[in-house]
């Protein structure tokens, strides 16, 4: 009994392994492999009787884009599609190392590595069973399982026909089903095979044997799109001439303030520098100073230029030169007969005019998402140069801007080339801001009798809160604004504005006036107003207010806002609680030296772009005339 016990149960055991390891009907033939539309993978491609090639291969099918970089007889070649634009991008690299880029139009070429149609009119990339010749269009045949690499796979066939009668067999070989590769794939190609005889293409008559083996390895099936977004452009830094990759550059507001950092490097020589920009475009001024050591004010509406010794206080006024200092200044403007010079507009101030930019797209930098463009390479003074700028994009928000504020610069490059030499200025840009309530003030290079502070009143009631507290900058400059253009004099004599609520919720605002600089040496065209006496100035201001014709004119958000100032209201015999400054003409030889190099630095910097349209007609209104040199 137990002898036959034993034997039923010996039987069901073997019944049970033989059900578990006979292959069903449907396990000798599975499903025919779906290929993604989106992949990462490296292919190791041996030419039989030529040679051996390394391939990294990117396809988006969804964002329509495609790209490959090829590693062949010690070169790497990197190529992408633009199928919206119908351009291919080719990146090679010189005995120099430097990238060199080509463009050209897609339909030049008989054979893309990912191929592509049309449809509806519009260039669409092809689909991953076009790129790799294989899904249920192509009716493969199963073959059975094998290993490859000691990886278990499936083996699909199909024979292609070729003109003449020759033919080639394409063996596919996938991972089979349920077996997870390191990237987590499933059912991923790891080798395909082309044997049989092909037609010569070198003119000739007849056949060749065809024997080529591709490897698949680390296949990433749909991967991180931050991991790989930048895999379809040329890489940062690399301009492409013809490339058509079009986007309006953001333009700068009308003011700001700004942090800067210049890195240059040329070889083993490396220098550095800092500053602080600030920049007034309707009061037509621009400031430059370094932290406790100096401050340079120019004054376009004069034509002037005040240097503050930050520690002693000694100041100069000098007129523009042009002969010397536009060169090396990003702000000036400078007329074809020389003699003219006006400040530049917002958007030229840091952006080169007169160049073709290339959007690069985006990218993350400082931890900021930006956008970029490069222009397109230009020739000057003997070399080859391109300037590079970023942007954080649009969707960027901090406590630092306004909300309407949508665009600002975090960084430029300039890159020059001459021959085997190059050289790269770096333009780091921090805290862009506009809340830099009373810049240009000059106050320092006035004696106390040639300053006047007044103070007027505004009609209504919770002006503060309607107009101040939420757009403090925007209502400060408007005050400037508005008082230069009664009084007739420029921003730079306009000056230590503030807003105060007083009783009854009236909006009181002080200003202080400025008398006429005392310039060193020929000034400007005697014909301007840059003389207008302080006496004539305060009265031109008192008439207007007395007879009621005289308000605040700002901007809020986009709107534009006038506040009519109480008839009668301005005050001059009030006492002036602010520290009185003593003023002595003259600059230290510390600060002389200092404003040396930062011009050298400038001039480095912006002047190695802006000077060769310096000299062309700009759409600008030039308000004075320099000293003739």
């Amino acid at each position: 009994m137990m002898n036959l016990l034993h034997i039923c149960y010996m039987l069901a055991i073997v019944a049970v392994v033989l059900s578990a390891t006979t292959p069903s009907p449907a396990q000798l033939d599975p499903p025919l492999p779906t290929l993604p539309d989106q992949y990462y993978l490296r292919i190791e491609a041996n030419l039989k009787g030529r040679d051996t090639v390394y391939v990294e291969e990117f396809y988006d099918g969804p964002g329509n884009q495609g790209s490959a970089r090829t590693f062949r007889n010690n070169e790497t070649h990197w190529v992408t599609y633009d199928y919206e634009n119908l351009q291919q991008v080719l990146l090679t690299w010189g005995d120099d190392g430097q990238p060199v880029c080509s463009v050209a139009n897609l339909t030049e070429f008989g054979f893309n590595i990912i191929p592509f149609h049309v449809r509806d009119g519009r260039p669409i990339i092809g689909s991953s069973s076009e790129l790799f010749r294989f899904g249920e269009e192509f009716n493969e045949t199963y073959v059975g399982q094998d290993l490859v690499r000691g990886i278990p796979v499936d083996r699909w066939v199909r024979t292609i026909v070729n003109p003449g009668g020759s033919s080639v067999d394409l063996n596919y070989y996938f991972s089979v089903l349920g077996y997870h590769t390191a990237t987590n794939g499933s059912q991923v190609p790891v080798r395909a095979t082309l044997n049989g005889t092909a037609p010569n293409r070198n003119g000739t008559n007849g056949t060749h044997p065809l024997n080529h083996v591709y490897e698949f390895f680390d296949v990433h099936v749909e991967p991180s799109r931050n991991s790989w977004s930048s895999v379809f452009k040329p890489p940062l830094g690399v301009s492409c001439v013809g490339r058509r990759r079009r986007k309006d550059l953001p333009r700068l507001p009308d003011f700001f303030k700004m942090g800067l950092e210049f890195l240059y490097s040329a070889g083993k020589h490396s220098r550095f520098s800092s500053l602080t920009v600030s920049y007034n475009y309707p009061g037509r001024m621009t400031e430059y100073s370094r932290a406790g050591v100096w401050r340079a004010v120019h004054d376009f509406n004069y034509g002037l230029s005040y240097t503050i010794d930050g520690g002693s206080g000694l100041c100069n006024i000098t007129a523009f030169n042009t002969s010397s200092m536009v060169r090396f200044h990003p702000d000036y403007v400078i007329s074809p007969d020389g003699r003219h010079v006006s400040v530049q507009n917002p958007t030229s101030f840091l952006i080169p005019p007169d160049q073709t930019w290339i959007y690069e797209g985006e990218s993350t930098f400082r931890g900021l998402d930006v956008e970029s463009w490069i222009s397109e390479p230009f020739s000057m003074d003997g070399t080859n140069r391109t300037v590079e700028i970023f942007f954080a994009s649009i969707n960027y928000s901090s406590e630092t801007f306004p909300s309407y504020v949508t665009h600002f610069p975090v960084q430029q490059i300039y890159r020059t080339q001459m021959g085997p030499n190059s050289s790269k200025v770096v333009l780091e840009i921090f805290a862009f801001s506009q809340r830099d309530l009373d810049p240009f003030d000059v106050s320092q290079c006035f004696s106390e009798d040639e300053q006047k502070p007044l103070s007027f009143d505004l009609e209504g009631e919770d002006n503060f809160k309607k107009h101040v507290q939420n757009n403090t900058v925007n209502f400060y400059h408007g005050v400037r604004e508005s008082v230069m253009n009664v009084t007739g004099l420029p921003g730079s004599r306009v000056t230590h504005i503030e807003a105060e609520e007083g009783v009854n919720e009236v909006l009181s605002i002080f200003v202080t006036l400025l008398g006429v600089p005392k310039i060193e040496g020929n000034a400007v065209n005697s014909t301007q107003n840059h003389s207008i006496p302080l006496d004539e100035a305060v009265k031109k201001l008192r008439s207007a207010i007395d007879r009621g014709t005289f308000e605040v004119n700002f901007t809020a958000g986009e709107q534009s806002t006038q506040v009519p100032v109480v008839k009668g209201s301005l005050r001059e015999d009030f006492s002036d609680e602010a520290e009185t400054v003593t003023v002595t003409m003259g600059v230290s030889v510390g600060v002389t030296v200092g404003i040396a190099v930062f011009t050298l630095v400038i001039g480095l910097v912006v002047g190695l772009i802006l000077v060769a349209f310096l000299q062309k007609k700009f759409n600008v209104k030039i308000p004075y005339l320099v000293q003739d040199l």
